[in-house]
């Protein structure tokens, strides 16, 4: 395994020896083991989809086993990392945080990973339900403020994509 190619699809074995692991542990709804596997990957994969696609799977095997601090630590830890080198899978990631969060009733931190949906990745697709959820989240919490002013960059970024529609 000296020469470059022979490093390379000796790396590509490990990396995916490492999600087939993953993968059987997942099977086996061993999740905690699962996202143990999925989380090693991203440190021996120079690929940011892969890491990315990995944590995300890690993070969805903490949810199936009831933990859903450490999916949405790990959903927010894929957003931080990957805003750049993966956007799609990092913009989902950050997402699914609120969304975990919003389920086990922990509102603040839910409306700051819906927030950072809109403050890394503002343009993309889930951006303008990501503003509309930190808006009520906001409002349920009584920081009447911050949700005003959510629902006011929610009204104006609508006004914005139904015009581009209409033209």
């Amino acid at each position: 395994f000296a020469a470059k190619d022979q490093q390379d699809r000796l790396a590509r074995l490990i990396v995916e020896s490492i999600q087939k692991s993953g993968d059987k542990y997942a099977d086996a709804a061993k999740y905690d083991k699962a996202a143990d596997f999925y989380l090693r990957v991203p440190k021996e994969s120079p690929d940011a989809k892969v890491g990315a696609q990995a944590m995300m799977n890690a993070g969805v095997m903490y949810e199936k086993a009831k933990e859903p601090e450490d999916a949405a630590d790990v959903y927010l830890d894929l957003a931080e990392r990957y805003d750049r080198t993966a956007p799609d899978i990092a913009e989902k990631a950050a997402f699914s945080a609120g969304q975990v969060y919003e389920k086990v009733i922990y509102y603040e931190r839910a409306a700051k990973a819906y927030e950072l949906v809109v403050d890394k990745f503002g343009k993309g697709s889930r951006a303008p339900d990501a503003l509309f959820n930190a808006g009520l989240l906001r409002q349920a919490l009584g920081q009447n403020d911050k949700a005003i002013a959510h629902y006011k960059e929610y009204a104006k970024l609508n006004d914005r994509v139904y015009k581009q529609s209409v033209n």
